[in-house]
């Protein structure tokens, strides 16, 4: 069997897995061009390194001393190579650009590896054609367990709901990569570590997707769609803490300060409740300025407080909103329940209304966001 032939054959599931994912990237609306890039470099090198771990492996294999020099380079790409896409990957997930420590390992695994092209730290292919490993073989891996330790971080870091998800595919993008290592290294399949990467990536597009409908694009809060989903999975079934709530004189913010500040506002709003609320509550934005808690299991006193703390920081940034919680019990109707917490809330919003006017304050919402990304 030819190589390419045997590349081919070893990897077509990846091969066509990858080119699958790369079409439905060029169409995608839902990707910023920043990801897309990111994602296509990923999947680019992906590919790449299949290719170069498939002809390392038929030149040990199939050919002579000849081409122990060709292995050298092939083993140093494979592994200079592994840690980049965790990195690719936390590149993504950090919203900002990545410290100058993040390149560092990186950096210093490529030297290492280079370095054993001709001396034996790493890996080292003597004129046989016989590959050892060297001392330093584990850098590589480590510095791979390194960028997936700063990925996880990332979500936690941020206390960000929805990256809930995110950690469940950290997780298993870990376990994952721990197979495929128990494989390689100690079962000697071949094959195994970039073939676990391109299912990885493929698990990870499917998640962005997944995020991205469930999310509302403007604030990250869940959408209308999950919150219908939801109320279809709670009534008669499951106590639950509701909250509604509205943002005061959100017209007037629109039309004095121009609709970039009132999505300023509502960036804000959704960014303190997201901070803020137990891990058993959710918010969702279920029109323009309207959004609904739902809190399981959760005490009424307690969300009560949480959610006066909110308004007192909204107030701090020159808003304000009003809002009306109920605590639903499952022997009550739901939609019952949801008008009481609405009539509520309209009570406490004729309280505030008046005392209330948007102020000059608002114009600081641009600048307090871009810091806080």
């Amino acid at each position: 069997m030819s190589i390419f032939a045997e590349i081919i054959q070893t990897n077509i599931i990846s091969f066509i897995g990858l080119i699958i994912v790369s079409y439905f990237l060029t169409i995608n609306p839902l990707f910023d061009q920043k990801s897309k890039k990111i994602f296509f470099l990923i999947i680019l090198v992906n590919i790449s390194m299949l290719i170069v771990t498939s002809i390392d492996s038929s030149i040990a294999l199939h050919f002579g001393p000849d081409f122990y020099i060709l292995r050298r380079i092939t083993s140093f790409l494979n592994f200079a190579c592994g840690p980049l896409l965790p990195l690719l990957l936390w590149r993504i997930f950090y919203e900002k650009k990545l410290p100058i420590y993040a390149y560092i390992p990186m950096i210093l695994n490529v030297i290492v590896c280079f370095i054993s092209i001709f001396y034996n730290l790493v890996f080292f292919i003597n004129s046989s054609n016989h590959y050892d490993r060297g001392p330093l073989f584990m850098i590589s891996i480590l510095i791979s367990w390194f960028y997936m330790i700063m990925l996880i971080r990332q979500p936690i870091h941020h206390k960000h709901y929805k990256k809930h998800a995110e950690h469940i595919f950290l997780f298993v993008v870990i376990f994952l990569m721990f197979l495929s290592f128990i494989l390689e290294v100690v079962f000697h399949l071949r094959f195994m570590n970039w073939n676990f990467s391109a299912m990885s990536l493929i698990l990870y597009y499917l998640l962005l997707n997944i995020q991205y409908y469930m999310t509302d694009s403007l604030t990250g809060a869940y959408n209308r769609g999950c919150y219908d989903n939801e109320l279809n999975k709670i009534e008669y079934k499951t106590n639950y803490i509701i909250t509604l709530l509205d943002l005061n004189k959100f017209k007037l913010i629109n039309d004095t300060y121009g609709h970039m500040v009132g999505d300023d506002c509502l960036i804000l709003i959704t960014n303190l409740f997201i901070e803020n609320l137990p891990a058993n509550s959710r918010l969702y934005r279920i029109g323009g300025d309207e959004f609904v808690v739902l809190s399981k299991k959760a005490d009424y006193s307690s969300i009560s407080k949480t959610i006066e703390t909110i308004h007192t920081k909204a107030n701090d940034y020159g808003l304000n909103f009003a809002y009306g919680i109920v605590d639903y019990h499952i022997t009550e109707s739901l939609t019952d329940a949801i008008k009481k917490a609405d009539s509520l809330m309209y009570v406490d919003k004729k309280r505030k209304q008046d005392c209330y006017f948007p102020s000059d304050k608002l114009l600081n919402l641009h600048h307090i966001k871009t810091s806080q990304s």
